[in-house]
């Protein structure tokens, strides 16, 4: 079993994951406007 701290730290980086992928969409390229 994980425990409650691995668990949280992984959603932590799975949340700075998407943040950081949401701004290089976002500012990257205008087809991203289209998508999302």
């Amino acid at each position: 079993m994980i425990s409650m701290e691995n668990s949280s730290i992984l959603f932590q980086e799975k949340r700075l994951l998407l943040k950081e992928i949401k701004m290089m969409l976002m500012g990257g390229s205008g087809l991203s406007n289209k998508t999302l």
